[in-house]
């Protein structure tokens, strides 16, 4: 019994070995199709409102869906290319204007310590090719599109197909063997749309929050900010404090003074606090919550798998692989304990 068990754990560790090998070596291909599936996601409540409230035909709705998105696509790539061209232009000033201030900081803590701190800081922001990296990434938008409109392709070939798919499913099972196949896939394509929905909704609305915020400070580059929070708002607790942090440094250099970047980074901070922590458990449920543990494992594993698009996509594949295990009878344990441990109230006898 005792070699059973061994065997069966040694087998799960090559299969899992096995996986993050074929993963590793199907990314060029992987992390397209999944992002054309969160986007086949992200279309399919305009597909739906279409159907069912304008009664059009399903090919008609789903090119209504698909001109919507692209036109509000096209006009937030315009003003997002254009800010990064002003925000490449513009760093080198800012880059001069942080160095003085951490170069006053460091002598200052140099004064009250009575020592000499060597700070390597400097030397690393003045080598920033942040510049570069902007115009760089402005210059090449051509090829991101052409990157793009092939997953825009994949993903209304996606949102087509899935409303014909579990029709297809019914005929290929007999009703008695197969009746509750039909019933599993539409429940999971049911839970898997409410959460990548909703959070894309939600990340999209702290976003435009921000930008609200940083132009009420008069804070530089807004929408740049706004799409950086969008982006690291999918990641749960470290993303919102970076996305409060970067704004909150380019007050620093803008004002030059320290009393602004708190107020900003306060309220920003906030805004993710009351966000994350109130009005998103309220929207989402608490049936999608993973443990930290969870989260943390998932971030590290996708990332090194991964790279960058892998921290990225790591909480919408766990929360999605966590939905499919909890809509399978059989897999459903290994989804609880997937969950946060909820504090549960005793009522006193």
């Amino acid at each position: 019994m005792d070699k059973l068990k061994t065997t069966n754990i040694l087998l799960l560790i090559i299969v899992f070995f096995l996986a993050g090998f074929v993963l590793q070596l199907t990314r060029e291909v992987l992390i397209p199709i999944l992002l054309a599936l969160i986007l086949a996601y992200i279309m399919d409540p305009a597909v739906h409102l279409f159907r069912k409230r304008l009664h059009l035909p399903l090919w008609l709705s789903v090119l209504g869906a698909s001109v919507l998105f692209l036109i509000l696509f096209t006009a937030f790539a315009v003003l997002l290319y254009r800010s990064l061209n002003d925000f490449a232009h513009s760093f080198p000033v800012y880059q001069e204007k942080i160095t003085l201030i951490l170069k006053d900081a460091t002598a200052r803590l140099n004064s009250m310590l009575n020592g000499s701190i060597k700070i390597d800081l400097l030397e690393s922001f003045n080598k920033l090719q942040i510049t570069s990296t902007a115009f760089t990434i402005a210059k090449s938008l051509i090829s991101y599109l052409f990157e793009f409109s092939l997953i825009f392709f994949f993903s209304v070939l996606i949102v087509y197909g899935k409303y014909r798919f579990q029709k297809k499913i019914v005929r290929a099972f007999p009703r008695k063997k197969g009746k509750m196949i039909p019933i599993i896939i539409a429940g999971i394509d049911r839970e898997v749309k409410k959460y990548i929905v909703l959070k894309t909704l939600i990340c999209l609305s702290t976003a435009l929050l921000t930008v609200i915020i940083l132009l009420i400070f008069h804070v530089e580059f807004a929408v740049i900010f706004g799409f950086l929070t969008f982006v690291l708002v999918y990641i749960p607790t470290l993303g919102p404090i970076i996305a409060a942090l970067l704004p909150s440094f380019m007050a620093l250099a803008q004002f030059s003074s320290l009393t602004l970047p708190f107020w900003i980074f306060l309220a920003l901070i906030t805004m993710h606090l009351a966000i994350g922590g109130l009005i998103e458990p309220k929207i989402m449920g608490n049936g999608l919550n993973l443990s930290l543990l969870v989260v943390f494992i998932s971030l590290l594993f996708w990332g090194w798998l991964w790279g960058t698009p892998g921290v990225f996509l790591a909480v919408p594949m766990t929360t999605s692989i966590k939905i499919i295990l909890e809509n399978i009878p059989v897999t459903a344990p290994f989804a609880i304990l997937m969950e946060r441990v909820k504090r549960r109230r005793y009522s006193k006898a």
